[in-house]
């Protein structure tokens, strides 16, 4: 047994299966980001449709009915954007896509990857970039643990961003037929008024 320890084999084995066990983590949370942030692409596409047919719809019960619309009080809000950390490691990531997907160095062909890189990392959306590192075949073993956690930190975000869309009423309504809708806008009116 000393002598194996004296050789550095353990530790080089040791350090080797952690190596190991990382790729394995990053490759499930480059699948997970995937799938989210294209899930949350989708769930927002039917959300932006259901929303404007949502309000007609409550507009127009609320005209026929000759009731208060409580969606002429409501004023827009924008939403306060998340901010988190965003380390040294997620940079790197950006970089590593900059240089797979910029006009100037590639042939064109990943444009969009290059402007929704851009983006996510104006928006520090690390799940987004970690998608797009999946979509671009690139490494990120280079990666810290703690970058790992905040991958993870990331996809329980989108997560929640995804329940909070698809429990709301536009996106439920969506998904209903011509009475169950009815129904839904009576509810929704009933939960908004102030009495």
């Amino acid at each position: 047994v000393r002598e194996y320890q004296q050789s550095g084999s353990l530790e080089d084995d040791f350090w080797s299966l952690m190596d190991q066990h990382k790729s394995k983590i990053l490759r499930r949370l480059k699948i997970e980001c995937s799938s989210t942030e294209e899930e949350l692409s989708y769930v927002n596409k039917i959300f932006e449709l259901a929303a404007p047919l949502f309000v007609e719809e409550v507009n127009d019960y609320c005209r026929i009915n000759n009731s208060p619309n409580p969606l002429n009080n409501i004023n827009e809000t924008k939403n306060k954007e998340d901010t988190y950390e965003f380390g040294a490691g997620f940079y790197s990531v950006f970089r590593k896509i900059v240089s797979k997907s910029h006009p100037d160095k590639t042939d064109g062909s990943r444009i969009d990857s290059y402007i929704d890189a851009t983006s996510a990392k104006k928006q520090k959306n690390i799940s987004k970039l970690v998608s797009i590192s999946k979509d671009l075949n690139i490494d990120l073993n280079n990666l810290s643990y703690q970058d790992i956690s905040d991958i993870e930190t990331s996809i329980k975000r989108v997560q929640a961003k995804i329940k909070t869309i698809k429990s709301s009423y536009p996106y439920t309504w969506f998904f209903l037929n011509k009475p169950q809708k009815a129904e839904l806008v009576k509810d929704f009116l009933k939960k908004s008024s102030p009495n």
